[in-house]
């Protein structure tokens, strides 16, 4: 097994934040509105932005190992297995987010996850938590984008893996 890490880039850091504040700011004029709400809602509003933020935070990229024959995406929770045997190729694709559009999933929070579509490429699922270093992996069938913190050196392994060492 060969591990790779994932770190939060700024962009992701900074939308983490903002998202995290004010979810937090909305759970805590719940706390303090005691008389002016039904208690239902403010159990709703105290107990929803917490949820959203376990969610996201179950959900984050922590890593990806380079297995025999598979990567696996180290999640904190539900991690994913992407077998290897059908790549056609893996890339660096720095700017593969960039104008992409969110059709399903997570646009910041803790990083990007879940379905996108960009014009010209079409759809792709996306394990991203720093836009800058992602890597595109395709087959016949789908496109993911992964975003290690050492590009170059993923996409080498993996192209030793899979018996090519040139480059596409």
């Amino acid at each position: 097994m060969q591990p790779f890490q994932a770190s939060l880039s700024r962009k992701v850091v900074i939308i983490t934040g903002f998202v995290a504040g004010i979810l937090i700011a909305v759970a805590a004029s719940a706390i303090a509105s005691q008389r002016d709400m039904n208690q239902t809602a403010r159990a709703t509003l105290i107990v929803l932005p917490f949820a959203a933020l376990g969610v996201g935070l179950l959900f984050r990229v922590r890593g990806y190992d380079l297995e025999d024959d598979h990567i696996r995406v180290r999640r904190i929770a539900f991690p994913v297995r992407l077998p290897i045997a059908a790549l056609k190729s893996v890339e660096k694709a720095p700017e593969l987010m960039n104008r992409s559009v969110r059709t399903f999933g997570n646009g910041g929070l803790f990083g990007f996850y879940g379905r996108f579509w960009k014009p010209g490429l079409g759809k792709f699922t996306a394990y991203v938590t720093n836009p800058e270093n992602t890597v595109v992996l395709k087959s016949d069938d789908r496109m993911i984008a992964l975003s290690p913190d050492q590009p170059r050196a993923f996409v080498q392994a993996l192209r030793e893996k899979l018996g090519r060492t040139t480059h596409p």
